[in-house]
């Protein structure tokens, strides 16, 4: 067995030297579809496979009407109509780019709870309130914690 084993590496150590070339483009083919699939998958697992990091992450969905084949996003009316009528939603949020809130609340829907401070909830959030990213509050405020409190910022009073 042992002869048959030197023997086999030998012979593969004795072939890429004949045919360096051939080698090389088989390195390189290795190489890439290696790091390829890599990639793709690192991609595919961050996006689809890996479960979203909220409450019953797999029981969330996203609603968008179809106009000519493309989704576009729901007007605020049929926002409003969704989250009184509909009955199979436990929570319902609307997003838009206007400064005030549509429907629901996301965090409400997400179960997501700040780490300090209340989060807003429907028909309950002050106009004039910010949710602050832990980075922003760590690197801007300090991390100081009274931040939460109404018109407190840096200096403010």
């Amino acid at each position: 067995m042992w002869t048959d084993f030197r023997q086999d590496f030998v012979y593969a150590i004795r072939g890429p030297r004949r045919a360096p070339a051939f080698t090389t483009v088989a390195i390189l083919t290795l190489a890439l579809g290696i790091g390829a699939n890599t990639a793709i998958f690192s991609i595919i697992n961050t996006t689809l496979l890996r479960p979203l990091p909220y409450a019953d992450g797999d029981r969330l969905g996203f609603v968008w009407n179809l106009r000519k084949g493309l989704p576009e996003p729901l007007a605020p009316a049929t926002m409003i109509d969704f989250r009184e009528r509909a009955r199979s939603f436990s929570g319902f949020a609307g997003v838009a780019h206007l400064s005030y809130t549509l429907t629901g609340s996301f965090f409400d829907v997400l179960g997501a709870r700040p780490l300090i401070g209340e989060p807003f909830h429907t028909n309950a959030a002050d106009p004039a309130a910010v949710v602050l990213g832990h980075a922003l509050w760590t690197r801007r405020f300090g991390a100081d914690p009274s931040i939460h409190l109404l018109g407190r910022a840096r200096g403010a009073n």
